[in-house]
């Protein structure tokens, strides 16, 4: 008689207290500014190299708004590709709440791209830092293979929060354009270090991998990681595409499968003369370190 008089207590206690509580916890996972809360980014800057670069005004102009974009969306970590060491050190100027972590590469001239990161030194302590090379001999400096139009590489970083004192290695990566076989063979590649690099620590990838949905690379990728867009709790802000030029979308996030990702957006930040900052569009992931 005793147990069947508590039931109904029980039950609205836990309807009362319980699912606020849950809520809450599930909000403050979420919420800008918690300990747990990371937002990473990333950005191909569109070098000036490009020839039509013209059309969307200057570096000065476009680095100008991307580093307000950065700071008023309070990016903690920035993966971006195609920038040059002039584009990326203006940049790291107008942006001081991110540190740079720049990798220099064999010979470089004016035009040599870099695929780099940015982190918030306030939220997080680098541990340390890498990069290999999406070849056959990833540890050879400037090396291709598999038909890939140039050498290309994947830069890391292991960073601490300093809040919470968890791990989170983060690699960024530029696949290759022009060779499939080429991407395919990078995502493997890709896989295979962020294995050996990070174990069992929570990982993000991302990156302009240039390719579609449809593409094996995807799939290989979807092996082991997962894709933010879809695990994200809430319904992917933005659109789909995140190249200017066509409808397609190349740039990703992906994570391992036991990280919390809040809030996935394609944004469209835009100079003050309403031009594109870049031809790529910003991906932006909220999750939970």
């Amino acid at each position: 008689m005793k147990s069947s008089r508590f039931f109904p207590f029980v039950i609205s206690f836990l309807i009362t207290f319980a699912g606020p509580l849950m809520a809450a916890a599930e909000y403050v996972a979420c919420e800008p500014g918690s300990s747990s809360h990371v937002r990473v980014a990333t950005l191909n800057l569109m070098t000036t190299n490009v020839p039509y670069s013209f059309l969307f005004g200057s570096w000065d102009t476009r680095s100008n708004s991307i580093s307000a974009w950065a700071r008023d969306q309070q990016i903690d970590i920035l993966g971006t590709q195609e920038g040059t060491e002039a584009m990326l050190s203006t940049l790291s100027k107008k942006t001081p709440h991110l540190q740079k972590i720049f990798r220099s590469r064999p010979s470089p001239n004016h035009n040599t791209e870099y695929t780099t990161l940015f982190f918030n030194a306030e939220k997080f302590e680098m541990i340390t830092d890498g990069e290999f090379w999406m070849s056959k001999t990833p540890d050879v400096p400037d090396s291709r293979n598999w038909g890939s139009s140039m050498a290309r590489r994947t830069v890391w970083v292991q960073l601490q929060n300093k809040q919470t004192g968890k791990t989170l290695f983060v690699f960024n990566a530029h696949f290759d354009f022009l060779s499939e076989k080429a991407r395919v063979e990078s995502a493997k590649l890709a896989l295979e270090k962020v294995k050996a690099i990070a174990g069992q620590n929570q990982v993000v990838l991302m990156g302009d991998l240039n390719v579609t949905t449809s593409e094996e690379t995807m799939s290989v990728l979807d092996q082991e990681l997962v894709d933010t867009r879809t695990s994200s709790l809430h319904a992917p802000v933005g659109p789909l595409s995140t190249y200017i030029i066509m409808e397609r979308r190349l740039d990703y996030i992906y994570t391992d499968h036991g990280t919390k990702t809040c809030l996935y957006q394609v944004q469209t930040p835009k100079t003050k003369n309403g031009t594109w900052v870049s031809d790529h569009l910003p991906v932006i992931v909220d999750i939970e370190n």
